[in-house]
């Protein structure tokens, strides 16, 4: 009898067998789940272990999308097996649920059903496995467009392992209701959301289990193969055990369009031996340098960042991110002098952490920093012991300097200034995410320093740049005409934070024309000398390191740039300024151009601003009102304008300033925190309140940052609901522990409720009507 003869009637024995078990599946499905599987699945699983799996298979008919099979080995060692429809991902989604309920795979195999071809033909995945039954089946065939005939069409996976259970024994029940859920999700298309919600509880599970954790690096080997299998590319791992590798290695694969075929898994103490039979989305093998240098990376990457992710406010937006720089610095990696992934050692332990916590905080910030020339940055994350100090101003300057050093045009100035900006804009943002920085203070006033060299130097090279054509104003009396930029609000303050604008106020000395030969009017020449500063300085995005100018002398509707006569004339008794606007000047400060000019401007504010004439309170709550129903969506509290927010410890603090200066000038300050020290030391703050006020300032401004580093801009500062995977987040970048949502919530509270216990606007305007009229009125 031939080996083909005997192959051909062991097959159909077996066929026999599994229909007398399970004659609810149906010969067809038999038939099906036999020629699509792999021979070595035949040889890895008995007749009874079979007919379990095609039970389960004939279960995905009505309705259901897993099932999750077990069989208890010995006290706590369990073989489970998943039976579900085949969606690109799935086996990631299924071994993060295991992961996130302590389940240690030892073993594993992973069966995918090969394509459904017409005569049922299939090829074995590994060619030198030995074939012990010959895969060509001729069966019966279903019509091709009744329900059966498309049931058996779908490929369905067979995901055996053997597991150990860490900790107490899971919900069985509930674990296979999820597993069915996500399956379904993915059915529906709803990739993102079953990611989601795996993601968050693998996150729980590896922060708990990392907790008392050594978090050094491990060694990893790799081998690539492509001789062996006539299909795939057959990828080993060798490398000690971590927690939930599998999961996020598998989902890196998956979103890297990478199809993962059969899976073996082996684990031997502590050291995982795993198999992966892969190709890409149009099933061929992976070849060629590039792609399986790409494959070796992703392997050591994300075997590093598997137990080292866990220190970022999200760690799965770390590995998603980094996974994209890869491939843009892979993308990148032919072009002339492209130094990529070589300037960073990934051996090196605080490189691969802080490059865990600058992924996986924001996205906006791994979009900023693909977005700038990234071969500028890398060497910032490199050099980690440069981050350690505080860069004062001169130093700056120095090396702003120096980038502007060689530059002949307008255009390649301007480049060159905003790539000296973008670079020091992210070391600082990295010093702060690292925990470089001692406190807030020193966080802004690194900040406020980058943004006054920034503006000092554009005011020069577009001063340079117009003259060349227009000449330098000249006053009418023939003295040089001077210019001079103030800072208002957090720049002013000295009290910037992640992604502020900056609030700046031109002014320049006199009326008359410059004198080139091309000569225009001083007004004309500032106009345009604001214009070009404005678009010399490249906001990143809105609002952050945005210019404002909204704030000059008759708002928008005045000139970009006014005339010291202007000035005066406007923050005078009889000017048109509003009350309003005495309070913004509480913080305007000098901090470019010419410094004479500086303190005539500054000596307007004082004589405006503490003049002693008590602010229109009234005035100002109509403000306040308007800013709440322009900011602030119903139903929600906004960190910086709603009641309790930030701006009302600002304003507070800035009427205490104006009633008090015009007697007192130590609170004549332009930060918040320094006016409120003043305040206190002077009397007029007492000690509780004093104590209040400063602590719902430091965690109100550390909440804003932290809500504009999560969502990459100025605008959005709507504290996220309780309970939600958003306000967890936040809670991850200010600092809470896994599971600080409450605290979080709690301080919240507090803080919000102190503010309030403060600043009552209707008590504040029912004293000043009392105080201006004599009598008790009702608030508005």
């Amino acid at each position: 009898m031939s080996q083909a003869a005997d192959n051909g009637g062991q097959m159909e024995r077996l066929k026999a067998g599994l229909l007398r078990l399970v004659p609810a599946s149906g010969a067809g499905l038999i038939e099906d789940h036999l020629a699509r599987l792999d021979t070595e699945y035949l040889t890895r699983y008995d007749q009874s272990r079979v007919a379990e799996h095609i039970a389960a298979v004939a279960e995905l008919r009505q309705g259901r999308h897993c099932r999750l099979l077990r069989h208890c080995l010995e006290a706590g060692v369990w073989e489970i097996t998943a039976v579900a429809f085949d969606h690109q991902g799935i086996f990631s989604l299924i071994a993060g649920c295991l992961a996130s309920q302590g389940l240690s795979i030892v073993s594993g195999e992973v069966w995918t059903y090969a394509e459904s071809t017409r005569d049922d033909s299939a090829a074995a995945v590994p060619s030198r496995f030995d074939l012990r039954f010959s895969r060509r089946v001729r069966r019966p065939q279903p019509a091709a467009d009744s329900p059966e005939a498309a049931f058996l069409r779908r490929k369905k996976i067979v995901d055996n392992f053997t597991v150990h259970v860490l900790g107490a024994e899971p919900d069985w029940d509930e674990l296979e209701r999820r597993l069915d859920s996500l399956a379904g999700m993915l059915q529906q298309g709803q990739v993102e959301q079953a990611r989601r919600e795996v993601n968050a509880r693998v996150i729980e599970y590896l922060s708990r289990a990392s907790h008392e954790a050594e978090h050094k690096l491990l060694p990893v080997r790799v081998e690539l193969d492509n001789e062996s299998s006539e299909r795939y590319t057959v990828m080993d791992i060798r490398a000690d055990d971590t927690p939930a590798f599998l999961y996020l290695f598998t989902n890196a694969l998956a979103m890297r369009g990478v199809d993962i075929r059969n899976i073996r898994i082996r684990t031997r103490g502590g050291k995982v031996e795993d198999r992966f039979f892969i190709t890409d989305r149009q099933g061929a093998k992976i070849t060629g340098e590039r792609r399986t240098d790409q494959l070796r990376f992703i392997v050591a990457l994300v075997k590093q960042f598997s137990h080292l992710l866990v220190r970022s406010p999200d760690p799965t937006m770390a590995l998603n991110n980094f996974e994209r720089l890869v491939e843009r610095i892979y993308a990148e990696q032919e072009a002339p002098g492209a130094q990529g992934l070589k300037l960073l050692d990934f051996n090196e332990q605080t490189v691969m952490e802080a490059l865990a916590r600058l992924f996986g905080t924001s996205n906006f910030l791994w979009e900023d920093f693909l977005r700038i020339q990234y071969e500028n940055l890398l060497p910032v994350i490199a050099d980690l012991e440069g981050l350690e100090s505080y860069k004062d101003k001169a130093t700056m300057w120095a090396e702003c300097e120096m980038a502007l050093v060689g530059q002949t045009s307008y255009e390649a100035a301007a480049d060159a200034l905003n790539s000296f900006k973008d670079r020091e804009m992210f070391r600082i943002d990295m010093r702060h995410i690292l925990d470089k920085i001692d406190s807030f203070t020193e966080f802004s006033r690194e900040l406020t320093d980058l943004a006054e060299v920034v503006i000092e130097a554009a005011y020069r090279i577009c001063h340079s740049d117009l003259s060349r054509r227009y000449g330098h104003p000249v006053c009418e009396d023939g003295t040089p005409c001077r210019f001079a930029v103030f800072a208002l609000g957090k720049a002013g303050g000295r009290e910037l934070g992640y992604a502020s604008d900056i609030e700046l106020l031109f002014v320049h000395s006199c009326k008359g024309r410059t004198s080139g030969a091309e000569a225009i009017s001083n007004r004309e020449y500032h106009e345009k000398l604001a214009q070009q500063i404005i678009r010399t300085i490249r906001s990143k995005e809105k609002g952050i390191f945005e210019l404002d100018l909204r704030f000059r002398p008759y708002g928008n509707q005045g000139s970009l740039s006014s005339t010291l006569r202007q000035v005066e004339e406007y923050y005078s008794d009889s000017g048109p300024a509003w009350d309003f606007e005495r309070q913004c000047l509480v913080r305007l400060r000098f901090i470019a151009g010419d410094s004479g000019l500086g303190d005539r401007v500054l000596a307007v504010r004082d004589s405006f601003v503490y003049s002693g004439r008590a602010l229109n309170i009234e005035e100002l709550y109509r403000l306040r009102n308007r800013q709440l129903e322009e900011f602030v969506v119903p139903g929600a509290w906004n960190a910086k304008f709603s009641r309790g927010g930030l701006v009302d410890i600002e304003y507070h603090v800035q009427h205490l300033q104006v009633e008090h200066g015009a007697a007192d000038q130590s609170v004549r300050l332009t930060g918040t925190r320094a006016a409120l020290k003043a305040l206190h030391a002077g009397g007029y703050l007492d000690e509780a309140t004093y104590r209040a006020l400063r602590e719902a300032h430091r965690f109100l401004r550390h909440l804003i940052n932290a809500l504009r580093i999560l969502r990459g801009h100025a605008r959005d500062l709507v504290v996220p609901a309780e309970g939600s995977e958003e306000f967890a987040f936040l809670a991850r970048r200010m600092g809470y522990p896994l599971g600080g949502e409450d605290k979080l919530a709690q301080d919240l509270e507090k803080h919000r409720q102190a503010v309030l216990r403060v600043v009552d606007w209707d008590e504040k305007v029912r004293r000043y009507r009392e105080d201006n009229s004599g009598t008790v009125q009702t608030g508005e």
